[in-house]
């Protein structure tokens, strides 16, 4: 992980997706700070392309796993990670989804 990609995980766009999930901000910053143990647990689905076809993006990752926040509250975690030319695999994304 690179400081890109601290910042992704932690953008506007990424926090909304799980306060549109119904997820706090404190949620999601609590599945940022734990995203790689959820990362080693999680399962991978089938690699995409990448949808905007760009060349040095080689594949699109993403991975599912269960998460009980602090609340007690359950869900589900989906980390999506792109592999890039340039740097190899990396965690671009963290999004709470109902479970």
């Amino acid at each position: 992980m690179n400081g890109r990609s601290i910042k992704k995980l932690t953008s506007d766009k990424a926090l909304k997706k799980s306060l549109d999930n119904g997820f706090t901000k404190s949620n999601h910053f609590e599945a940022a700070a734990r995203v790689f143990a959820l990362y080693k647990k999680a399962t991978k689905m089938k690699p995409e392309k990448d949808r905007n076809s760009d060349p040095n993006i080689l594949s699109v990752k993403r991975f599912y796993t269960d998460f009980k926040l602090k609340s007690g509250k359950q869900a589900t975690v989906k980390i999506t990670v792109k592999e890039t030319k340039q740097n190899g695999h990396t965690i671009y994304s963290v999004e709470l989804l109902k479970k």
